[in-house]
């Protein structure tokens, strides 16, 4: 992982790291936010997860 954007229900956003052309969205599903994240890593982020509440 080289990079990370986030952004929030109200627009307000924060992006670190260099950007490449792959990408990946994920979004709370209806009734849910993201609560925290989970991953792994190394030198550098190697694996990112979300963790989803109800709202």
């Amino acid at each position: 992982m080289f990079s990370l954007s986030l952004r929030t229900s109200s627009g307000r956003s924060v992006q670190v790291g260099k950007p490449t052309s792959e990408t990946y969205t994920l979004t709370a599903p209806s009734g849910w936010h993201i609560a925290g994240f989970n991953g792994r890593a190394g030198d550098a982020i190697d694996k990112l997860g979300v963790v989803y509440q109800k709202n």
